[in-house]
């Protein structure tokens, strides 16, 4: 059985159903050569990190264009602000 990589029409759609963490707001989006770079916020799994109640900042990579399909190339994080 051979898997394959999901690939969406567009970066905003990559984003929204091919990253790992619910994405509240897209803060900032850079292209560096071939590559998407997508900072976000996210709220983290309250049942795993009770004490966290602020969103964290994620980060996720992303490959494509709108005639190809974009996807997620990893990896993905997140990381507490202070």
């Amino acid at each position: 059985m051979m898997m394959t990589r999901c690939n969406y029409p567009t970066l905003n759609k990559a984003i929204k159903k091919d990253t790992p963490y619910k994405v509240n707001n897209v803060i900032h989006i850079e292209n560096v050569e071939s590559i998407s770079i997508v900072l976000y916020d996210t709220m983290p799994e309250q049942e795993e990190f009770p004490h966290l109640t602020e969103p964290v900042l994620g980060i996720a990579f992303f490959k494509g264009n709108d005639e190809d399909g974009w996807e997620n190339v990893g990896p993905n994080g997140w990381e507490v602000i202070l």
